[in-house]
């Protein structure tokens, strides 16, 4: 696996959970390669974010206020991109195989210690806490990052 990123494979999500997905979900197992190809592009991809939040959250097309807070949020998450803990789901959307990948903060991104010591075993799904956890898709076919979203604050 490596130190920041773990994959999960197909039977994992299955056994583990995947909280807001449904039973007829599909996934796959994406590999190592595939991981590669997402982080060829990733920081590129934020970048082009910033400047471009539309082309990354449908919601930004619609509004201005979120397309400020997506490049907002954006930025941040730049600064810090290589201080994050990924977690990788290989998701098939429309037929379709994409990688979902979920980002948390690594082990000393606050005062009370590694509170996420199980992110390599457990799902860590969040609603809140900004720009220190999100997620996006990518589709290692097609090169494109899509449904970028940086969780709101509590």
């Amino acid at each position: 696996m490596g130190d920041n990123f773990v994959i999960f494979n197909q039977w994992q999500i299955k056994e583990l959970g995947f909280p807001g997905w449904h039973e007829s979900q599909r996934f796959w197992s994406p590999s190592a390669d595939d991981v590669a190809l997402f982080d060829a592009g990733l920081q590129a991809a934020l970048e082009d974010a910033v400047e471009h939040p539309e082309l990354y959250d449908e919601w930004s097309g619609k509004s201005e206020s979120r397309a400020q807070f997506v490049s907002s949020e954006t930025e941040k998450i730049l600064g810090r991109l290589s201080g994050y803990r990924r977690q990788v789901f290989g998701i098939v959307v429309d037929g379709e195989r994409k990688l979902y990948v979920s980002f948390l903060p690594g082990a000393d991104w606050n005062e009370y210690g590694d509170i996420f010591s199980d992110w390599k075993t457990r799902t860590m799904m969040t609603s809140d806490g900004g720009f220190w956890f999100w997620n996006i898709e990518f589709s290692p076919e097609s090169k494109k990052y899509s449904k970028l979203d940086s969780h709101g604050y509590a």
